[in-house]
Parts: C-alpha cells; sequence; structure tokens
C-alpha cells in the first residue's frame, strides 16, 4: 500500500471526514484530499503533522505489518481513566466492560 492510500485508510479507520483531519492537523483540506487522490505526496512535516493527529507513530505508519489497531480517541479517553483509578475499582471496571460487551 502506498502512503497515499494508507494515509486514506487510517484516515477512514478513525471516523475522521478530510476536514475533520485537517482541522486537528493544520494541513488544509484541499492538500490532504490531494494526498488522498495521489496527486500530491505529503512532505515529511506534513506527513508527520498528519499522523500526530492520527494519534500514529511514524515507525507504525511505516510497519510492513499493517494489521496493528489503533485506539480511537474514545478509546484513549477510556484507557486514562482506568489509569487513573486504583486497581480494585480498575478491576471492577474491567468486569463490568466484559459483562457489557457479551
Amino acid at each position: 500500500m502506498n502512503v497515499n492510500d494508507h494515509l486514506k485508510e487510517l484516515r477512514e479507520n478513525r471516523g475522521y471526514t478530510p476536514a475533520e483531519l485537517a482541522h486537528r492537523s493544520h494541513v488544509s483540506e484541499n492538500h490532504i484530499r490531494s494526498i488522498e487522490k495521489g496527486k500530491s505526496q505529503p512532505t515529511v512535516y506534513v506527513l508527520l503533522q498528519l499522523l500526530e493527529a492520527l494519534n500514529i507513530r511514524p515507525e507504525e505508519f511505516f510497519k510492513e505489518d499493517k494489521e496493528v489497531v489503533y485506539p480511537t480517541d474514545y478509546e484513549k479517553e477510556l484507557i486514562e481513566a482506568c489509569r487513573r483509578l486504583p486497581t480494585d475499582r480498575a478491576d471492577v471496571l474491567l468486569l463490568l466492560a466484559k459483562m457489557l460487551a457479551t
């Protein structure tokens, strides 16, 4: 997969529109669309801005194994909330989450 297609796939997996990614990355929406269509290639600076907005480390982006699952903003918020809990409460939260998922 090329850089252009991979960026588009990651954006879509995050549920972001090009406009949302533009807002998060400070890269123009037109430039993002141009990159995704293969009409232009991002500079290293622009690529790093986009990856940061997508919460993806550059080394993850270029891994050969593309089966990496990236947490959504919602999942990251849940993880951070869980980390602030004492262990006994985190255990209860995990149990509740497992029960709700079945």
